[in-house]
């Protein structure tokens, strides 16, 4: 997951800094943040902002809100 920040402790960042969140599959359909990383690492999937709509690893399932 990836997140960009533009402000760190109310100061305004000369440029946004990208800051990701791997995260890896464990028991039980549950998911755990394996650390943070500057460095967008091999394999991670895309490089769009999360969307606030949609705040779950799984997509809206039909008649579910």
């Amino acid at each position: 997951m990836k997140k960009t920040f533009s402000t760190v402790a109310d100061k305004d960042l000369p440029e946004p800094l990208p800051v990701y969140f791997p995260i890896q599959q464990a028991e039980n359909h549950r998911f755990q943040t394996t650390g943070i990383s500057f460095d967008r690492q091999d394999g991670c999937p895309g490089e769009a902002e999360p969307s606030a709509e949609h705040l779950s690893l799984f997509g809206r399932q039909p008649g579910r809100p």
